[in-house]
């Protein structure tokens, strides 16, 4: 997708700059430098919904939940990368990902039918509830076959 794309080599060049800027990090601080450069989990999501609002094309396919969503996971390598962890140790330069990677997003269910309905505009007939259609719906009866109880040889049905 264009937008995690746009937002990651966005980040990186930000990065750069915050580095390349030692004197002004030396004379007004890093936060400051860090602010000015839109360097935060804020500036990136702005990043990215301007992203969005200029690819006319993923205006439909894309919301801006899901451009934030974006800009927090690639804030989440830059965080890695400005601020140092426990140990003192810092993460490499922040990088445009695999696509291959950002198809594969963990927990996220697909293809899940919808679980409301249309309106009824009142020219047909009332729909059930789900409540009302789970009790009525036939469920396949379980799958049953012959096994084998002993060694004696008889038979006997297990479902």
């Amino acid at each position: 997708m264009v937008g995690q794309a746009a937002v990651q080599r966005d980040a990186r060049a930000k990065v750069d700059a915050y580095w390349a800027a030692f004197h002004e990090r030396g004379e007004q601080g890093a936060k400051a430098v860090r602010q000015r450069l839109g360097l935060s989990r804020e500036g990136l999501e702005r990043c990215a919904y301007r992203h969005l609002e200029d690819a006319g094309h993923l205006k439909h396919h894309a919301s801006k939940a899901l451009a934030m969503h974006m800009a927090d996971e690639v804030w989440n390598g830059v965080q890695r990368h400005l601020f140092a962890d426990s140990s003192g140790n810092r993460h490499g330069r922040p990088r445009t990902g695999r696509w291959h990677d950002f198809t594969r997003i963990p927990g996220r269910a697909r293809g899940r039918p919808l679980l409301t309905e249309p309106p009824n505009d009142g020219t047909e007939q009332p729909q059930m509830s789900r409540a009302q259609r789970a009790t009525t719906l036939e469920r396949p009866a379980p799958e049953r076959r012959a096994v084998r109880s002993s060694p004696s040889g008889e038979l006997r049905i297990k479902s």
